[in-house]
């Protein structure tokens, strides 16, 4: 029915300017603009285009959004739905005529995880609409109504009706709900999770009682199920009763606890991390966590902190804690269980966590506290000049006033920080008691304004493993960065006024296993060139034996150095030439974390078949972005002898002396 969907978390407290760019994601476009309105106006310019049809779903509607601000116009919303205020997803869809005087009914496209079944009373409603769809199948069978759904639909999802009602200005007739669902299905979910195939079982009665505990809501009864899978009689009998004191909003919060106390120490530790993350989070900042905290035992590698990590997430969405999110290499959590979470992590962890919040005063006792993180939160006052934390060792701050600083001593009491993650601060590090921290493992100043661009106390942080100023307007590194002995992941992406890295600096980053340098304009020194010998060449990337993910664009093929091995890391994604027309406009990157050996070239002068370091990387190459390139007339097996076994994506622009594309694809 659509050539697009997309997919968006709104959340209680909706961060416009990231909406816009997940609409822009998936849509595969990219957002330059700086205002709010003017990449409205861009996302406008895509959905307006009547060649495609695109259904965007908006999950999670708490409160007044404006749609015209996310670039959907408010004429274009013709679908709504409605979540079930007690727990779970309802579905509500309005079947106005869309401009050609058609019906769209959009519940027939919702994904059966995200929503549950309709309830017999909603299905009969539904009837003549589905009816009407049916009749209209039937027309475009005949060519009728080919493009009936070409333009925006738009459904929303929301657990208050009023929200939808009146703040989203929707009429009642377009406004549907649904209910808890029905006694034999819920049982079927509870005991397809809970693991009880065989009939008249000895928990048969006890699964029913606790169904009903549940209230029937999909959440409750798929995290009770599975934390009770292969439970003895015991846990059911004390689950039941726990219960059976819990209120009616209780019944999902308890599930959740129950869920955690059956899980492990590992499992414990990621679920609340995982939370305190956010509801959706991408599974690397997982990664960095951990080696940030030193959790893992016996694991020291990025690589194999990565694979732990995936087999845990994967656990809890087993478990029902975790569930898939809209993005690639992202998890999601459920409000309801988040919420419980962090409750939890709060209690036992002692974690502080505020989004959107107004401080004019710090909380109490949040000196005991292990975990402190503020988002886009409002500190009248700003920050107190000194606190101690003793227990502290991550400190978060995502910031938007453009002014906010942190006092010089402010860092003076917390000697246990190990993660340290600023967020658009505006900052003088020379005046900063940042460098008191010794114990810092990771440390992100990512989108910030470092006024005085002196780096090198940076040098003195022996212990980091990860360190980041993706975003920041630094303009050099410096030296004292090859002090960094145990690095091993650092990401200087987006850092637009960037210009040069002392020599020797990457060649001394032994243990660097992943680099990210995308959308930077590093001048390289070319190997011959004996008067910029204070300015880095690629060819100090050869030290670097741990590394096995790399990011970069290389202006020109000049710099490339003799004897790469670009061609033995696991993931890469590498630019050759100038495509930022390209890229900016008609093409989209893959996502910086994205595991993908990715790689683009314009050569223009340069002779493609005298470069065996690129050609090397055709064996292994996933996707693969041709430009400009002289002396090619084919792609497959001229351009390498043994074709291009793991190809998934190709892409020829410009390339017009090119006559012969496929003599034999791989599988």
């Amino acid at each position: 029915m659509f050539d697009v969907v997309v997919m968006v978390s709104v959340t209680k407290i909706p961060d416009i300017r990231k909406i816009q760019g997940q609409i822009a994601d998936m849509l595969g476009i990219i957002l330059n603009e700086e205002s709010d309105i003017a990449r409205a106006n861009r996302i406008q310019k895509i959905l307006n285009n009547e060649k495609k049809s695109t259904l965007i779903i908006l999950d999670d509607v708490l409160e007044k959004l404006d749609l015209n601000m996310l670039g959907i116009p408010n004429e274009i919303v013709n679908d709504v739905g409605l979540k079930n205020v007690k727990e779970g997803k309802s579905l509500v869809t309005n079947a106005k005529k869309d401009a050609k005087g058609k019906s769209l009914i959009a519940h027939s496209m919702m994904n059966s995880n995200k929503l549950p079944d309709a309830s017999n009373k909603e299905k009969t409603e539904d009837k003549d609409k589905v009816n009407n769809r049916e009749k209209i199948e039937d027309k475009e069978k005949m060519g009728e109504t080919h493009d009936r759904y070409k333009g925006c639909k738009i459904l929303m999802i929301s657990e208050s009706k009023q929200i939808l009602s009146s703040q989203m200005e929707q009429n009642e007739s377009s406004i549907f709900s649904l209910e808890a669902l029905e006694q034999k299905e819920a049982e079927d979910i509870f005991k397809k999770n809970a693991g009880l195939f065989a009939e008249n079982s000895e928990f048969e009665e006890l699964a029913t009682q606790i169904v009903n505990r549940c209230n029937r809501l999909p959440m409750a009864i798929v995290t009770t199920a599975r934390a009770l899978k292969n439970q003895r009689r015991s846990a059911w009998e004390d689950t039941y009763q726990k219960l059976k004191w819990q209120s009616l909003s209780g019944a999902p919060e308890y599930s959740t606890n129950l869920s955690y106390d059956l899980l492990d120490d590992e499992l414990k530790y990621t679920f609340l991390l995982c939370a305190y993350m956010g509801q959706h989070a991408l599974i690397l900042d997982l990664v960095k966590y951990y080696i940030g905290l030193r959790f893992l035992e016996g694991i020291y590698t990025v690589r194999q902190t990565r694979d732990r990590v995936n087999v845990l997430v994967a656990k809890l969405k087993e478990s029902g804690l975790l569930s898939e999110s809209y993005w690639q290499d992202h998890f999601s959590m459920q409000d309801t269980i988040r919420s419980a979470a962090l409750s939890i992590a709060r209690r036992k962890y002692h974690s502080f966590t505020m989004t959107k919040g107004k401080i004019d005063e710090w909380p109490d006792k949040i000196e005991s506290y292990d975990a402190i993180s503020f988002h886009h939160c409002d500190f009248i006052e700003g920050f107190p000049s000194r606190i101690d934390f003793p227990r502290l060792r991550v400190f978060h701050v995502i910031n938007n006033d453009p002014n906010l600083t942190l006092p010089e001593n402010f860092f003076e009491g917390m000697k246990r920080l190990q993660v340290l993650i600023l967020v658009g601060m505006r900052q003088s590090l020379s005046k900063s008691s940042i460098s008191s921290l010794e114990n810092l493992r990771m440390l992100c100043l990512e989108q910030c304004c470092i006024l005085d661009m002196k780096l090198s106390i940076i040098g003195n942080m022996k212990k980091l493993r990860i360190l980041s100023f993706s975003g920041s307007d630094i303009e050099n590194l410096p030296v004292e960065l090859k002090q960094l002995k145990k690095l091993q992941i650092f990401d200087i992406s987006n850092c637009s006024n960037l210009k040069d890295i002392p020599s020797g600096v990457i060649e001394r980053l032994v243990s660097l296993e992943e680099l990210y340098m995308r959308n930077t304009l590093i001048q390289w020194r070319e190997e011959k060139d004996t008067y910029r010998s204070k300015v880095a060449c690629l060819s100090e990337l050869k030290h670097l034996n741990q590394l096995t993910t790399l990011d970069i664009q290389i202006p020109n093929v000049s710099y490339l150095p003799k004897n790469l091995f670009f061609d033995k890391l696991l993931s890469y994604k590498i630019v050759i030439g100038d495509l930022t027309s390209y890229f900016d406009t008609d093409f989209k990157m893959p996502e910086k974390y994205e595991t993908m050996r990715f790689l683009a070239i314009q050569l223009q002068k340069e002779n493609i078949h005298s470069l065996k370091e690129i050609k090397m990387m055709f064996e292994r190459v996933e996707s693969l972005f041709l430009e400009e390139l002289n002396a090619v007339h084919g792609v497959f097996y001229r351009l390498n002898l043994k074709g291009f076994p793991y190809l998934k994506h190709l892409w020829i622009v410009n390339n017009h002396n090119v006559h012969d594309v496929f003599y034999r694809l791989y599988n």
